[in-house]
C-alpha cells in the first residue's frame, strides 16, 4: 500500500494501479480504501470508466470511512464521461454525509456551472466559502460564476479577495481580466493587464486581442500618451555694447 502512495505522489499513476490492485489479494488489506486509490490511479491517468469501476466496488462495502471521498472522485469522474445528471447525484450524496465539506460544495457548484445553472452553482461555492474563507479556487469559481449572471460587482469583490492571498495566481488574474473584459471595462482591464507581468505570452495576446474587439465595437479609441510640451529656451534680448 505505502508502495503504491509512493508511486501516486510521483505520478507514476500507471505503476500505482497497479500496485493497488495486487494488494486487493492480501486479506489483511483496507479493501475501501485501497478500491478509492486504486480508483484515483485510473482517474489520475484520464481512465475514468476504469475508474468508476473501482469506486463503485469500493461504495458497496458498509462502514466504509472512506465513501465521502469515493462519492466525490465517482462523481469527477461521472462528469468527465460527461454524465452530469449521474455526477450531480453523487455528489449529492456526498454533500448529504458531509454537508460542511468545502471540497464537495466546489464540486457539486462546478457540476451546476458547466449544465449553466448559475444561481444554484454561487450558492455552493457560497456555502463553501462559510466553511474555508480562504480558497482561493472557490473564490475564482464564485467569479467566474457571478461574471455569468452579469453580477460584476460582487464578482470583483472575489477576484479580489483571491488576489489577496495569492497576487501572483495566474488562473485568477485571467478570468479577472476576462470578468473585466464581459463587464466592457477597457480601462480597468488595461491597468489590471499592466500588473500581470506573470500571464503567459498566448493568453496576453488572445485577451488582448479580445480587448481590441470590445474597443472596436464600443467605438472606443486608445488613449495617446500625454507629450509634455518642450520649454522654450529662454533668449537673451539685451544688446550687447
Amino acid at each position: 500500500m505505502e508502495k503504491g502512495k509512493v508511486q501516486f505522489i510521483m505520478m507514476r499513476y500507471g505503476e500505482a494501479a497497479g500496485t493497488f490492485a495486487a494488494a486487493l489479494a492480501y486479506k489483511d488489506v483496507d479493501k475501501p480504501e485501497t478500491l478509492y486509490n486504486l480508483g484515483l490511479s485510473y482517474l489520475s491517468q484520464g481512465k475514468y470508466s476504469e475508474a468508476l469501476v473501482h469506486f463503485d466496488e469500493g461504495l458497496k462495502i458498509k462502514d466504509n470511512l472512506y465513501e465521502v471521498d469515493i462519492l466525490v472522485s465517482r462523481g469527477i469522474a461521472l462528469s468527465k464521461l460527461g454524465k452530469k445528471e449521474d455526477a450531480l447525484t453523487s455528489f449529492k450524496k456526498a454533500v448529504e454525509l458531509a454537508p460542511k465539506d468545502a471540497e464537495v460544495l466546489n464540486n457539486v457548484g462546478s457540476v451546476y456551472f458547466e449544465e449553466g445553472q448559475y444561481e444554484l452553482a454561487a450558492e455552493q461555492y457560497l456555502k463553501a466559502l462559510e466553511e474555508k474563507p480562504n480558497d482561493i479556487e472557490v473564490l475564482s469559481n464564485l467569479g467566474n460564476t457571478l461574471t455569468k449572471l452579469k453580477d460584476y460587482q460582487h464578482a470583483w469583490i472575489a477576484f479580489e479577495e483571491a488576489l489577496k492571498i495569492n497576487p501572483t495566481n495566474v488562473g485568477v488574474i485571467e478570468n479577472y481580466l476576462l470578468c473585466l473584459l464581459d463587464a466592457k471595462l477597457i480601462d480597468r482591464y488595461s491597468e489590471l493587464m499592466e500588473k500581470s507581468a506573470l500571464l503567459p505570452k498566448e493568453t496576453k495576446d488572445r485577451l488582448n486581442a479580445l480587448a481590441e474587439e470590445y474597443r472596436i465595437t464600443l467605438g472606443i479609441r486608445h488613449k495617446k500618451p500625454l507629450v509634455p510640451k518642450k520649454k522654450r529656451a529662454i533668449v537673451n534680448t539685451k544688446l550687447k555694447l
